[in-house]
């Protein structure tokens, strides 16, 4: 089972351990989008470019701790906080 978050540009799901789907609402064909997730000290974990309105993520190699899940996306930017335990 799926946990979803919803918030304005996209949508986050934890699907197991260390790992998230994300869907971007509203994507137009090949328009890009930018996924970036930062620890809290600024560091550049992942940065994924796309044109597909669902990604997956792999954290399972991050230690635990709080990261920053930054979106852009036409035009638009929005930004989740995710722990990983």
């Amino acid at each position: 089972r799926d946990l979803r978050m919803s918030r304005g540009l996209g949508d986050v799901y934890k699907r197991q351990e260390g790992h998230l789907k994300v869907e971007i609402q509203g994507l137009a064909p090949e328009e890009k989008a930018c996924l970036r997730i930062t620890s809290m000290s600024g560091a550049v974990v992942d940065v994924k470019e796309t044109t597909s309105s669902v990604s997956e993520l792999d954290l399972s190699h991050c230690t635990n701790g709080i990261y920053l899940l930054h979106i852009v996306a036409g035009g638009q930017e929005t930004t989740w906080k995710i722990i990983k335990k």
